[in-house]
């Protein structure tokens, strides 16, 4: 069992938190950075997370995936170079980076504390678990967003209170009701959207950039064709507008104004200057259609809740985009207080998540006490009947963990087996709704319909993991599925992914020591520069003069251990000099 860390595993970017010495330390990076960004590069066989991808972009755009959480739980896949890649797979390329550079700087194996969007469904977060299971990271526990910033602003330490976590990041949107009593803080009522957060933001103002580019370079063809919002749609024109708007949508946060400068390489000429400036006016008009969307589940949490705006005692913003003025103002409007940011509190803005689950790490391990909190499912689940009719089964805002049971009969003569279709969601038709997974009990007695009387039960854990079994009350005979999620990776998937993700490890350490090795022998070589050789006798210098020239071939080559011994000798003769001389 390793070191309990807490991970928030991001749209837009990703970071790592331990509890150490009375209290929650972000993990900083390769980089030295706390922030990860979640985007990966697949390019000339190597695998690239974090900045490396991004600057990897500049080159090969194409090769490069981002936002890869939106994905999560879905039949999506990114083929490069004859492989296809899925989310999950993607993802545990992240993690296992988070992974590495926690185990560095602890100095020990981790497991971990995720952190999920509360909305996510059970697809997502068995994805997520696969990721991580790719990773060879054990996640003990996943801990939904909210609830995990809630942990880090210290809630559970406030009076007997509801609270609002509004929680508008760069992928994903959830919203949850707080009560908290005694130390304990309950769920109440949890939704969202897992496709609307800072990148459709970002989206907008890109739009906007591009066609005010089409109108100005599209006279500048040869071809003299008209301005068109299509012109600009090349793989690098898109990234370099792309982080324009980010830029400009941050500057828009605490600026009346924001000017975009950039060069781009439009018609196949010359990169030519782009400049325009985007108002805050501007930026509201076109983001309104978005606040509202992320309204509409603030309603449906106070009604399933059966709380009023009044009641709630305290409402706690989370996410970069909650720092856009017009989201604030559109909060406050709505429920009449002042929203509190997390991570203004926490003088930590980006980094309130992994907090919150390194201090939920802390709890389980037993070095934290007083944490305690019951989350809920945030979709209903329960299994298809007759004519594709939804029958539920465990209602949306249940409080988990929980076991519940139905009975059901057969809907045939003499059917012999049944098969038990689950679905998530709120429609009552399935074919509105989820389909997670599906299963067949056989070897039913043969008898008239109405007559078979089979118990389907489901019970869902603490991370919200699904496990659903089927029993004849006649025979006593059960089947039973634990949801793996459609269009998830199978077991074999997994597997194979695993065994991939740890041939790269092997070939990601064997450059990193390669890369530790070259660094060392620079520095020997610094040190060569600083001897006067002309004061040292010819025949002393020989083997000065041999040990360099064997480290600078070393140098030439891809052996670690070659670049070692030379720069061993060399290091052996400097001393030498020094000592002599």
């Amino acid at each position: 069992m390793g070191k309990l860390i807490g991970i928030d595993l991001g749209t837009t970017k990703s970071c790592a938190a331990v509890y150490q010495d009375g209290a929650p330390v972000m993990i900083p990076n390769r980089d030295g950075n706390r922030m990860t960004p979640s985007v990966v590069a697949l390019a000339g066989g190597k695998r690239l997370v974090g900045e490396a991808a991004v600057r990897q972009w500049e080159q090969t755009p194409e090769r490069v995936i981002w936002s890869i959480k939106r994905e999560m739980g879905t039949s999506a896949r990114f083929k490069i170079d004859g492989h296809q890649y899925s989310p999950a797979e993607v993802s545990a390329m992240i993690l296992r980076q988070l992974k590495e550079d926690a185990e560095e700087y602890l100095g020990e194996p981790v497991e971990a504390v995720i952190s999920v969007p509360a909305y996510f469904t059970d697809a997502q977060r068995q994805a997520t678990r696969d990721a991580a299971t790719i990773a060879g990271l054990t996640v003990r526990q996943m801990l939904s967003e909210p609830l995990a910033a809630a942990l880090a602003y210290g809630i559970h330490r406030e009076p007997v209170s509801k609270v609002m976590v509004y929680d508008l990041g760069g992928g994903t949107f959830d919203v949850s009701v707080l009560d908290i009593r005694e130390g304990q803080i309950k769920v109440l009522a949890a939704a969202g959207n897992s496709r609307l957060g800072g990148v459709d933001f970002d989206r907008v103002l890109y739009e906007l950039l591009n066609r005010r580019a089409a109108a100005q370079f599209g006279r500048m063809l040869a071809d003299g064709r008209q301005p068109d919002s299509h012109l600009l749609d090349s793989p690098l024109i898109t990234g370099l507008l792309t982080c324009e708007a980010e830029r400009a949508k941050v500057t828009l946060s605490t600026e009346p104004e924001a000017k975009v400068s950039v060069k781009l390489p439009v018609g196949g000429k010359e990169p030519v200057d782009f400049e325009t400036v985007v108002t805050r006016v501007e930026f509201e008009q076109l983001i309104r259609p978005l606040v509202e969307m992320t309204l509409e589940p603030v309603r449906q949490v106070l009604s399933d809740s059966r709380l009023c705006p009044e009641d709630i005692n305290k409402v706690l913003m989370v996410g970069g985009c909650t720092r856009i003025p017009a989201i604030r103002g559109a909060l406050r409007l709505m429920m009449g207080q002042q929203p509190f940011a997390v991570g203004e509190h926490l003088s930590c803005e980006d980094g309130s998540v992994a907090i919150g689950a390194a201090l939920q790490a802390a709890a389980l391990n037993g070095e934290l006490n007083g944490l305690a909190f019951l989350d809920v499912t945030p979709l209903t689940l329960g299994i298809e009947t007759m004519g594709g009719v939804f029958s539920p089964i465990i209602p949306r805002n249940t409080t988990i963990p929980v076991k519940k049971t139905a009975v059901y009969t057969t809907a045939a003569n003499f059917q012999n087996s049944v098969e038990i279709k689950v679905y998530q969601g709120e429609r009552q038709m399935t074919r509105g709704n989820r389909l997670l997974g599906s299963f067949k009990l056989g070897g039913l007695k043969r008898a008239p319909r109405g007559m078979v009387q089979i118990a389907v039960t489901f019970e869902i854990d603490a991370s919200g993991m699904v496990q659903v079994t089927a029993r004849d009350l006649a025979t006593g005979r059960t089947q039973e599925i634990v949801i793996t999620a459609f269009g998830n990776l199978s077991r074999r998937e997994v597997e194979r992914a695993v065994m991939d993700a740890q041939r790269y490890a092997r070939e990601d350490h064997a450059r990193r020591e390669e890369a530790a090795c070259r660094d060392a022998a620079e520095a020997v070589l610094g040190r060569l520069g600083e001897l006067n050789r002309r004061d040292i006798p010819r025949e002393s210098r020989r083997g000065l003069d041999e040990a360099e020239k064997r480290l600078r071939r070393a140098l030439k080559g891809r052996d670690p251990e070659n670049i070692r011994k030379a720069s061993q000798a060399l290091t052996s003769e400097i001393d030498q000099m020094f000592y002599l001389f």
